[in-house]
């Protein structure tokens, strides 16, 4: 996994379906593709803009509730994400989506506070990996699995990627160096 995720040159997710009945071009509401709406007070002129609209498109849809899919998002260096109601880029210098295809006008911390963009960037330089996965393995345990004999086995790539980065040796989700940096429960 570690290596089909981290070399691939865009992954593309159906991210917003809960399986895969109805395909990656489903049958999306239009209606729901919103404008910014711009609101002039006086003088001043502000756009009023939806702050959940990447938590409710892409962090909380469907597919990214699943254990599985955690380590192909945060190995993947670019994804192209198929939503419900539209599509979504992510990469590890920004995120769009077509209400907002040139970049997305907020910071998005998803990831236990964490920015997502540079928590992705700092997994290729970092000397700290194991602080990187600390906050990867904490917001990990919290997604969906079928079966839990395979919560370990669906982290593997992450922890063979920064394994590599980091000079540490993984053990069975414990670090040989640091044992209690971000045990899996």
């Amino acid at each position: 996994m570690k290596t089909v995720y981290r070399y691939c040159w865009c992954n593309f997710a159906v991210t917003g379906f809960p399986d895969g009945s109805e395909g990656i071009f489903g049958q999306r509401e239009a209606a729901l593709l919103f404008e910014p709406a711009k609101l002039r007070v006086g003088s001043e002129s502000y756009i009023l803009i939806d702050t959940n609209h990447w938590i409710s498109g892409v962090e909380k849809a469907p597919l990214n509730r699943r254990a599985w899919v955690f380590q192909e998002r945060a190995l993947s260096s670019r994804t192209i994400h198929f939503g419900r109601h539209q599509l979504f880029w992510e990469c590890t210098t920004y995120c769009a989506s077509e209400t907002f295809p040139e970049k997305l006008p907020f910071k998005m911390e998803t990831l236990k506070g964490e920015d997502i963009l540079s928590l992705k960037e700092r997994m290729k330089y970092d000397d700290n990996s194991l602080h990187i996965w600390f906050v990867l393995a904490t917001y990990y345990n919290l997604l969906e699995i079928t079966y839990e004999r395979d919560r370990l086995a669906a982290l593997s790539g992450i922890a063979q990627y920064i394994s590599s980065t980091a000079s540490a040796e993984y053990v069975a989700g414990l670090w040989k160096t640091h044992p209690f940096w971000g045990q899996l429960h």
